[in-house]
């Protein structure tokens, strides 16, 4: 058996799924988007340090050492768009949109002391193979893809700027681990293995994929038949 060994480039898109509020996902119209705007992505696993005890004797010498190991408490992620996407702070913040028809052409900031509905996010990025996109034998030699998973997350909005220069939205999250994920994910398009893994539950996973899904400006059906 041999490992999978490519790196990983740039951030091509993301899509974001509304959660009930014990993880499940919301089946139905208009509960998941996707987005191309994004500029970047940054993962941060979060450590609790462990007891760390030392005691010196009269002499000066060390006569007691306890060290726990550190253990993993979270993940936080933070990214940033460059559109000022109404859509997208409605799914990662929870603001009001203004909406003509079918169309959302505003919105308004949420409610002073209101929290953030959970999100599952995924995305994806280009694996590549030292000077060209990979193409690996168990995606038939298709193009590949580095496909994260983000099961449960509750994102802020960052600080604005108006200025001479394209303005750059901002936000951040906090993960948390999600037993009430569909194992084939929400639009039942995990492969096999991921769902015989028993889908992806913990902080994040990540998986090789031949596709990412195009952005529309627009919101998705969310089927996730599978459980």
């Amino acid at each position: 058996m041999s490992s999978t060994c490519f790196q990983s480039l740039r951030c091509v898109a993301l899509r974001i799924t509304k959660l009930t509020a014990g993880g499940a996902p919301q089946t139905g119209a208009n509960n998941g988007y996707v987005v191309n705007d994004i500029i970047d992505l940054a993962m941060t696993m979060e450590y609790e340090a462990g007891t760390d005890v030392t005691k010196k004797n009269g002499n000066g010498d060390l006569c007691f050492v306890f060290q726990e190991p550190d253990k993993v408490k979270g993940l936080s992620l933070a990214a940033n768009f460059c559109e000022l996407d109404a859509y997208l702070l409605e799914f990662l913040t929870n603001v009001t949109l203004f909406t003509s028809g079918s169309d959302a052409v505003g919105f308004k900031a949420p409610a002073v002391g209101t929290s953030p509905d959970p999100v599952c996010v995924e995305a994806w990025s280009i694996m590549w193979d030292g000077s060209a996109q990979a193409t690996p034998d168990y995606l038939s030699n298709a193009a590949g893809y580095w496909h994260w998973v983000f099961p449960f997350n509750r994102w802020q909005q960052g600080d604005l700027s108006a200025e001479d220069d394209v303005m750059v939205v901002p936000a951040s999250a906090k993960c948390s681990e999600n037993a009430n994920l569909t194992v084939n994910g929400p639009y039942d398009d995990w492969p096999t293995e991921v769902a015989n893994g028993g889908g992806i539950e913990t902080l994040y996973g990540v998986f090789e994929d031949d596709a990412y899904p195009t952005a529309t400006c627009d919101r998705i059906t969310v089927t996730s038949a599978a459980s």
